[in-house]
């Protein structure tokens, strides 16, 4: 039994080292995700430079010219932003799996420690009906030699009262011959 418990303990310390592992690779994402978001967030503002640097040097260029490069640096920043707005996304999503991940592994921890103090429980009433067990087969060895010693006693009464009778017959035929 207390190899089943050593075992058990060993399992949840593995599962829980997996777990812990797993939160911190989640953690490491979202930090990737918050890096991501920093980098795209620092291309926009250059971007953005870059573009007040065109229309600079593009003022005097057709306006034609202009107003496509301007079209083009538009969608440039709607993609980034739309970038940014997944990334703030899937942070989100990360952050909710953690949350539910962290709920689970509480919930998953705290019915070990039940699984845990049920296999104390049931060691300890295992150990007492043991003890229990041994007690009762050490009075049923000590009813049987009693036993045993009362049937001898027994026969050794039964033999002497036959024998008593016996030499009383003999006697009365010894006195009715006489």
């Amino acid at each position: 039994m207390m190899v089943d418990s050593y075992a058990l303990s060993r399992s949840n310390s593995q599962s829980q080292i997996a777990n812990e592992r797993r939160i911190a690779q989640l953690e490491r994402q979202i930090l990737n995700a918050h890096t991501d978001i920093e980098i795209q967030k620092r291309e926009i503002d250059v971007y953005k430079a870059s573009l007040a640097e065109n229309e600079k040097v593009d003022s005097y260029a057709l306006s034609r010219s202009n107003s496509q490069s301007q079209i083009a640096n538009e969608r440039r920043i709607a993609q980034l932003e739309r970038q940014i707005l997944n990334a703030h996304t899937d942070i989100e999503i990360q952050k909710r799996e953690i949350d539910v991940y962290k709920a689970s592994l509480a919930e998953n921890e705290k019915e070990r420690d039940s699984l845990s103090q049920k296999v104390r429980t049931l060691t300890a009433e295992a150990k007492s009906l043991e003890r229990s067990m041994s007690d009762e087969e050490r009075k049923r060895e000590e009813y049987e030699h009693r036993l045993k010693k009362t049937q001898d006693e027994l026969a050794a009464l039964r033999a002497k009262y036959e024998k008593s009778i016996k030499d009383s017959q003999i006697e009365l035929l010894e006195e009715k011959l006489d």
